[in-house]
């Protein structure tokens, strides 16, 4: 089994007030393209005014330069810096994202690309400190060699409660904590057995030339 480990060419989230309607606090304005960390916040009717506060999380991979032919497995992992949660565990859903027109310089929640309401996958968050993952293995067979775009959100809470989890983004200084997707693929049958073929053949040349060449000298001598 080989692996590839992809790096993000774009990460931000999104965020916004859904109560506020006409953005008198500007969050949905707001571009994260070059923070450290992705927020993932869901805070439901929790102040007086009945704020409620989410972001969803843009991420996008460019798959083009890999081969993925043969690809057996492919997982996002994200490294959790911090977790609040009113009640743990909590899920966040990763879903597809059809829209690559986005980059993570310009999004925000205004200009943010929409996507369905189906779920490809699902990661359990209850502590900070450590790796999560999110199995993305179809996803990437279907979206091979071109960009790919997903969402994270979690999922639908109840009224009067906040949770968060932070994420270290692409832009972290601390690059051992910087998410990734890995890809573990095979290599195809066919191609190695002529490749075992030609190695074969070669090396079976080589000796070939050497003992013509020792039994040569025996002659000279």
């Amino acid at each position: 089994m080989l692996y590839y480990y992809c790096s993000f060419t774009d990460d931000a989230y999104v965020v916004a007030d859904l109560n506020d309607k006409i953005d008198i606090s500007s969050l949905k304005q707001t571009n994260t393209g070059s923070d450290e960390f992705i927020h993932m916040i869901s805070a439901l009717n929790i102040t007086e005014n009945q704020s409620t506060v989410v972001s969803v999380a843009y991420l996008k991979f460019d798959l083009s330069e890999y081969e993925t032919e043969s690809i057996q497995d492919a997982t996002l992992y994200m490294f959790a810096s911090g977790v609040k949660l009113d009640n743990s565990p909590k899920n966040i859903a990763l879903i597809f994202v059809d829209d690559d027109n986005w980059n993570e310089s310009e999004i925000t929640y205004l200009q943010r690309p929409f996507f369905s309401t189906t779920i490809d996958a699902i990661s359990v968050i209850s502590e900070p400190g450590k790796w999560y993952s999110w199995d993305i293995t179809e996803v990437v067979k279907k979206n091979k060699d071109s960009e790919l775009s997903l969402a994270l959100t979690f999922e639908t809470g109840k009224d009067f409660t906040s949770d968060l989890a932070t994420f270290y983004s692409k832009e972290s200084d601390i690059t051992e904590n910087t998410p990734y997707l890995e890809i573990k693929y095979v290599v195809n049958e066919k191609l190695t057995n002529y490749t075992l073929a030609i190695i074969g053949g070669f090396i079976a040349t080589v000796v070939i030339v050497a003992i013509v060449l020792k039994h040569f000298r025996k002659i000279r001598k």
